[in-house]
C-alpha cells in the first residue's frame, strides 16, 4: 500500500504531523492560551480523514460532519470514534461556546489523537505515524536535507547534534533567499546589502578606539542586516531569537569542516525544544516560499535586461520618458 501513496498524500500526511506536533507545543502554553492545542489537534485528525477517504477511493458527502467519517469510511474500520467524538465536543465547545477546557482536558486529547494517529495511520496508508516526516512540506532543497539529517539524531535522542543541524537548516534557508544561485546580474532583493564579515570584529576590537567605535558600528551592521533578512521573509522574529538561543552556532572552517562548542543551556535542550525549533525552521520555510515568486520575476527580468542591453540586434532599447500627468 505503500506504493500506491502520491507525493501530494504524503505532503498531507505531514501537514497532519505538523498541526499534530503544532497542538503538542500549544498544549505547554499556560492556560487559557493551552486551549489553542484543541483546535490543532481536530484540524489535524480532520485533514487525515479526508485524506484517507480519498486514499480509500470512498466517495463522502461534501458536508460530511467530523464524527460521521467512522461510519462511510467502511469496510475500514477506524479505531478512536469515542475518543475523537469527546475531543469534537471539546473543540465545539470552545469555538462555538467559549467554553476553555481544562489542563486535564487538553492533555486527554492531545493522547487520544496520538493514539488514534499511532493506529489508524498504518491500517489507512500502510506506514507507521512516527515515520512520516514533516520535511515532506518543506520546498527548499538544502533546507529539507538538513532537517532530514537533523531528525536522525534527533532519533537517536541527541538533541544538542540535532538542534545544531536545525540550525544550519535555518541558516542555508536564509542564505539561499540572501544570494540565491539563479540570480546572475543583480543582487538579491532580499540581500540587503554585501555580506558583512562579522569576524573582522575581533581585530577592530584590539584596535585603536577609533577602530573599536567602528567595529560596534560593524556590529550593529551585522544584526540589523539579519534582522531585516528574516523579517522580509515573513518569520515571526521573536521565535528566531528564541530559535538562536536554544541552538548551537555552527561555525564553517577552511578545511569544509562545521564545528561548534554547546554551552551548559544548548547541552540541556530537551525533546519538546526540538519539536519546537522543527516546527520553527518549517514554518520559516514556508513562509519564505512566498519569495520563490519574487527571484523569479527578478531573475527573468534583470535576464531579459541584460541580454537587449548588449544584443546589437535586440530591437529593444531604453528610451527616456518623461512624465506629464494624466493621459490626454
Amino acid at each position: 500500500m505503500t506504493s500506491k501513496l502520491t507525493p501530494l498524500d504524503i505532503q498531507r500526511l505531514a501537514y497532519s504531523r505538523f498541526l499534530y506536533d503544532e497542538g503538542v507545543v500549544y498544549s505547554l502554553r499556560p492556560a487559557p492560551l493551552s486551549s489553542t492545542a484543541v483546535l490543532s489537534f481536530h484540524d489535524a485528525v480532520e485533514n487525515f480523514l479526508g485524506l484517507a477517504a480519498q486514499f480509500l477511493g470512498v466517495e463522502v458527502s461534501p458536508k460530511v460532519q467530523f464524527i460521521e467519517y467512522w461510519g462511510q469510511l467502511k469496510p475500514t474500520v477506524l479505531p478512536g470514534k469515542g475518543a475523537m467524538n469527546t475531543l469534537n465536543s471539546v473543540r465545539v465547545a470552545l469555538k462555538h461556546h467559549g467554553v476553555f477546557p481544562s489542563a486535564q482536558t487538553v492533555e486527554q486529547s492531545r493522547a487520544s489523537v496520538l493514539n488514534f494517529f499511532t493506529a489508524a495511520t498504518p491500517m489507512v496508508f500502510g506506514i507507521e505515524f512516527d515515520a512520516i516526516s514533516m520535511t515532506g512540506l518543506v520546498t527548499q532543497e538544502e533546507t529539507a536535507q538538513l532537517l532530514r539529517d537533523a531528525q536522525t539524531h534527533a532519533d537517536e535522542g541527541d538533541w544538542v547534534h540535532a538542534m545544531a543541524g536545525l540550525r544550519l537548516a535555518l541558516e542555508a534557508l536564509l542564505e539561499r533567499y540572501a544570494r540565491p544561485r539563479e540570480l546572475r546580474h543583480v543582487d538579491s532583493p532580499f540581500a540587503f546589502g554585501p555580506r558583512i564579515n562579522s569576524r573582522r570584529l575581533h581585530e577592530l576590537e584590539r584596535g585603536t578606539m577609533a577602530e573599536q567605535e567602528m567595529g560596534k558600528a560593524v556590529e550593529v551592521a551585522v544584526a540589523t542586516q539579519r534582522a531585516i533578512q528574516v523579517v522580509s521573509l515573513g518569520i515571526d522574529f521573536p521565535s528566531y531569537i528564541r530559535f538562536t538561543w536554544l541552538t548551537p552556532r555552527v561555525d564553517a572552517y577552511g578545511d569544509g569542516s562545521r564545528r561548534y562548542y554547546p554551552t551548559a543551556q544548548e547541552e540541556a535542550v530537551t525533546g519538546q525544544d526540538y519539536s519546537w525549533a522543527l516546527n520553527f525552521v518549517i514554518e520559516s520555510a514556508l513562509q519564505a516560499s512566498r519569495a520563490d515568486e519574487v527571484l523569479e520575476l527578478v531573475s527573468t527580468r534583470a535576464t531579459h535586461n541584460w541580454n537587449s542591453q548588449f544584443d546589437r540586434t535586440s530591437q529593444e532599447r531604453f528610451v527616456m520618458r518623461s512624465w506629464e500627468g494624466p493621459a490626454t
